[in-house]
């Protein structure tokens, strides 16, 4: 199938070059379309396009349009200017469907050729196709069907197609990989003919409930009659018709990849207006900076980690390399981010296979070189590469277009902060190509103005609260989860002060950390080996022991998409890399103020609590918890325990217990008990005193492989896997 965005292109160029339907004769050369209302359009085996309209029929060459007319005084032109249909053969041969008949192109005279309908009739032709035995098929509005066998020969009535008044008008023909043959009407109803060495043996009809007009698109294993408000399928397996509850990106894959495309240009463009808003800004001198002090290792480090699957993707060899002790800058972390991030991109567009991205430190400055292995800059002239739409040569020979904004905004950038940006070709003496992109920052803040810093954040006075609470804090025990190890020190070494940090390389091994050590917190990536984010997301949020821990999720994929899909998944936040640590610690420190309000858990509560004298009342809910907990575990072992035994047991009734249960729990009573059978479960499971078969059994299982996937769904591991880690 053709990609209709093709098609809409053409159409929208076609349309610019209309011309008035005024034009009189029979033929001419233009260069516009003779209407502008366009009612068919093909290609022919030669590359023409052809073009039908309501007034008139043109061809297209690439060039210019020719233009046909009818004529009463030549036979040899169309019948009719009013084009219905435009129709290619398996031999190549072009027909024209008119109002007023069909004709065919002879390409060897450039004229048309007239074919005559039994019985002198002149109907409209609406459709043509042509089937495996090489006829042309030709259906009319009010006619019926008719057909070609040899393009010397007449027009035949097929009267086996024809036999009910209702199948004498075709809007659209169609012949399936079957060779049956489908017809639609005028309305909402279209008929599909079972053909057998080229006449129908059944047919039946189908009325279409989404509305008019249909059209027909051949995709995969199925016919779908595409109508005005939604979408029908043939199977042809089983031959039924039913809704198709497809999403339309299905259909053809080439659309989603232009709507792919489509994106990826919208953001390219998005980003361009962005700069040149930033220059706009600089020019007025409105840029305002807001400067603080930042760890250069980290925050590159979270710039490169964006690119690696781009590099992954493109086979490009990415390197990081910084020295090992940390390198402070000030800087306004919202600027110099476009200015690394356009360095890397600009090494990526040119490189041919390698990138590096280099930190080192001088007794004054802090230096950031991004190094590629492309063609470089031509006889060594830099001086211009960073003026605003500068272009070198190298991009054109290599076909890469830029706009020369994102370089000059850099340099703008870099100096507004004080550096230097430099651009020069690589002399490493391994590699001959290439280009060094140099930025240097001085360190310290001397230069920086007192407005373009930061307040730092207000400090409280010893040993006030602020140092209980940094106390307090410490006894937070949070889970950093991601597959790369230096995350989670960079983590550590920001908020170690402050927090207690444990580490997991991926979601399965920290669920088997979470449901045996007590955490308050969990910091995780989203894309990791094994176990991603998302499912250890889920499999925390659907387990009662540990589904009050607070989810943070980072990842590198900060489109909406992926921060909803995160959030409707349960996560209580959501940070994007590079994120900002300070960021992430007022985060933690709400989320867990928030659960241990929730839980009750404040200080001032519990030093109150021994002043307190504790009455002991219990409740109608307690009273009835009581009896279904006793209940429960008296038949914890009999697989035939169900609602019957329980609501008889307890006295109450079936419907008033699934109420009280949902009220008191949030889940319902079989869930309830399945719960309280798998915890039994796993505390037998950790005792190791009987196999995992016999625990089973114990708690009311007699069917293994039940057991497995219920304590697996429960717990995020099978029984085996739980016995192994603890």
């Amino acid at each position: 199938m053709k990609s209709p965005i093709k098609y809409v292109i053409l159409v929208l160029c076609l349309l610019w070059q209309v011309q008035s339907k005024s034009q009189t004769g029979h033929f001419y050369s233009s260069g516009r379309l003779s209407s502008s209302l366009i009612t068919c359009i093909c290609q022919d085996r030669y590359g023409f396009i052809w073009v039908g309209t309501e007034y008139g029929l043109n061809k297209f060459d690439g060039y210019r349009f020719t233009t046909y007319f009818h004529s009463r005084n030549d036979s040899t032109t169309i019948n009719d200017n009013e084009i219905s249909t435009l129709f290619v053969d398996r031999d190549g041969r072009l027909w024209v469907g008119c109002s007023r008949g069909l004709v065919s192109y002879d390409y060897e005279h450039d004229n048309f050729r007239r074919y005559t309908f039994p019985d002198g009739l002149t109907p409209r032709v609406n459709s043509l196709t042509d089937d495996s035995r090489h006829r042309l098929l030709i259906g009319t509005a009010g006619y019926g069907l008719y057909s070609i066998s040899s393009p010397n020969r007449h027009i035949d009535y097929e009267s086996q197609f024809n036999r009910r008044q209702s199948d004498h008008f075709y809007s659209r023909i169609h012949i399936d990989r079957q060779g049956n043959l489908w017809r639609s009407d005028h309305l909402t109803t279209f008929t599909k003919f079972t053909v057998k060495n080229g006449q129908p043996t059944t047919f039946r009809d189908y009325l279409s409930t989404c509305g008019q007009p249909m059209r027909y698109i051949e995709y995969g294993q199925q016919l779908l009659i595409v109508c005005m408000y939604g979408i029908l399928s043939y199977d042809y397996h089983t031959g039924e018709m039913k809704d198709a509850k497809l999403d339309l990106s299905q259909i053809d894959r080439n659309i989603s990849m232009e709507d792919a495309t489509i994106d990826k240009n919208a953001q390219r463009l998005l980003l361009l207006v962005n700069q040149i808003l930033d220059e706009r800004k600089i020019d007025k001198q409105q840029m305002k900076l807001s400067c603080q002090e930042t760890d250069l290792t980290a925050f590159c480090y979270g710039i490169y980690k964006l690119y690696e699957y781009n590099a992954l993707q493109e086979h490009i060899h990415y390197t990081f390399i910084h020295p090992e002790n940390n390198i402070k800058v000030w800087i306004d972390r919202t600027q110099f981010d476009k200015v690394v991030s356009n360095l890397l991109s600009n090494a990526f567009k040119y490189t041919k296979d390698e990138v590096t991205l280099r930190l080192s430190l001088t007794s004054k400055s802090a230096v950031i070189e991004v190094i590629d292995n492309g063609n470089g800059f031509e006889n060594d002239k830099t001086d211009r590469f960073f003026e605003r739409f500068y272009q070198g040569k190298n991009s054109k020979d290599i076909h890469v277009d830029g706009t020369g904004i994102g370089l000059n905004l850099c340099r703008a950038l870099t100096e507004m902060l004080g550096g230097k940006i430099t651009a020069q070709n690589r002399k490493d003496g391994t590699v001959t190509t290439g280009a060094v992109l140099t930025v240097s920052l001085p360190l310290g803040k001397d230069h920086l103005k007192t407005e373009e810093i930061e307040d730092p954040p207000a400090q409280h006075a010893a040993p006030s609260p602020h140092a209980t609470k940094k106390q307090a804090n410490r006894n937070l025990h949070i889970l950093v989860v991601d597959d790369d190890i230096e995350i989670g020190n960079y983590i550590k070494s920001e908020l170690g002060s402050w927090y207690k940090f444990s580490y997991a390389p991926n979601g399965r091994e920290a669920l088997k950390l979470l449901l045996t050590q007590p955490f308050d917190l969990v910091v995780s990536d989203v894309i990791m080996p094994e176990m991603d984010g998302i499912t250890l997301l889920r499999s925390i949020k659907s387990n009662t022991n540990i589904s009050d821990i607070p989810v943070i999720l980072l990842t590198s994929k900060s489109e909406v998409q992926y921060r909803l899909e995160g959030l409707k998944r349960g996560a209580d936040a959501f940070l994007a890399k590079p994120f900002v640590m300070e960021e992430l610690h007022v985060t933690i420190d709400k989320l867990v103020d928030n659960v241990r309000r929730l839980r009750g858990k404040f200080s001032g509560a519990q030093e109150q609590e021994d002043k307190v004298e504790e009455v002991k009342v219990k409740g109608n809910n307690d009273v009835l918890m009581e009896k279904i907990m006793k209940c429960v575990y008296e038949n914890l072992s009999n697989p035939d325990f169900d609602m019957e035994m329980m609501t008889h047991e307890v006295g109450i009734s079936r419907a008033q217990l699934h109420r009280k249960m949902k009220e008191m729990t949030g889940i319902s009573t079989s869930e309830f008990v399945r719960n309280l059978r798998l915890e039994q479960a796993a505390r037998l499971i950790r005792e190791k005193k009987i196999n995992i078969t016999q625990v089973a059994y114990s708690v009311g299982f007699n069917n293994q492989a039940h057991f497995s996937t219920v304590f697996k769904k429960h717990f995020g591991m099978t029984p085996t896997e739980y016995a192994g880690g603890s």
